[in-house]
């Protein structure tokens, strides 16, 4: 590796994310990126979470270049981020309130199809607050005892999305039609169950919950169960959404067990405890690019005051059917 960056871990102790320092002014990111992107690559492979500073990254055009340099195969039509006016390819992080917390998540691990990288770019930091907390999948398993582990692994998962108007992302925003038999055709050709109420479409999908990762072959929870469990929403939130709505599964977002089984509050502790234990946190500066392997990591967007401006991209399509298990596993 070129020696005009400087190599570091930023939490030694859980060896993550390693941080990428440009050392000189005016740098050349495009290059140095260009000629070590497999370096990179094998960087966030093993440790989950890179961090890049001060490698001029000012403007969208920019972020996208070194987005697209490490993984080209960048994609648009997500629907569960606000796409960016300006590009096909960059979105806007999730619109949710500052003062609460956007709990752990694999980015579309709900969905038939996931992004195996994504990138943050930091273009305006909150005042307080606003860190982006990582958690390593590996070292989420190592904290959750081996029968709730089985159990996930072999239940799998359930989510149920209700698409109510002005409580959660449109089913227009999120599908990028106003045509319901478009949406329905994608419904079909992807295995998900669709229901209408009215203009309200509640879908429900599988999905696992702890898979092996693609290229080191590691087991990792992989998941959205905190951010769609209803015991992880805060209280007022949780007894508006009841009154209005009763049972949980109407609630915008609702996961189980995919046999149908509720998931308990005692168990969600313990998920809770386990993705806390592989975490840290990353306090974003203006220009800082987080790159995540986003099957190895989950993510979380902590509380904020202030304005805070992140933009998102997306890399590398995976499904489940390209997964293996290995022969020792």
């Amino acid at each position: 590796m070129q020696t005009n960056v400087k190599e570091s871990v930023l939490y030694p102790e859980k060896q993550f994310p390693v941080v990428f320092e440009a050392e000189t002014d005016n740098f050349d990111f495009q290059e140095w990126v260009a000629t070590n992107r497999e370096y990179i690559r094998d960087k966030v492979l093993k440790h989950g979470s890179v961090l890049f500073k001060n490698f001029g990254i000012d403007s969208m055009a920019k972020f996208e270049a070194l987005a697209s340099t490490i993984s080209p195969d960048l994609y648009s039509g997500y629907g569960d981020l606000p796409q960016r006016s300006n590009s096909k390819k960059l979105y806007n992080a999730t619109p949710y309130t500052a003062s609460l917390t956007i709990h752990y998540h694999n980015e579309a691990a709900h969905t038939t199809k996931w992004p195996l990288k994504q990138f943050f770019y930091c273009i305006k930091p909150a005042e307080e607050g606003g860190e982006l907390s990582v958690s390593d999948g590996r070292l989420v398993l190592q904290h959750l005892p081996e029968d709730i582990i089985e159990q996930f692994a072999t239940k799998r998962l359930k989510y149920v999305r209700n698409f109510i108007p002005y409580m959660d992302v449109r089913w227009q925003d999120f599908y990028k039609t106003e045509d319901k038999a478009e949406v329905e055709a994608f419904c079909r050709e992807n295995d998900v169950e669709f229901h209408w109420d009215g203009d309200v479409l509640q879908t429900v999908q599988y999905g696992p919950a702890v898979v092996y990762h693609p290229d080191t072959k590691e087991r990792i929870w992989f998941n959205q169960v905190q951010l769609h469990h209803p015991s992880m929403l805060a209280e007022r939130v949780y007894n508006g959404l009841h009154a209005m709505l009763g049972s949980e599964e109407k609630f915008p977002r609702y996961v189980c067990f995919g046999d149908g089984t509720p998931i308990s509050r005692e168990t969600m502790d313990l998920v809770g405890k386990a993705l806390e234990a592989g975490s840290v946190n990353i306090l974003g500066k203006s220009g800082d690019v987080i790159f995540n392997d986003n099957m190895l990591v989950a993510h979380c967007r902590l509380p904020y005051k202030g304005d805070r401006e992140v933009c998102v991209a997306l890399g590398e399509t995976m499904r489940e059917a390209d997964l293996e298990t290995p022969a020792s596993a």
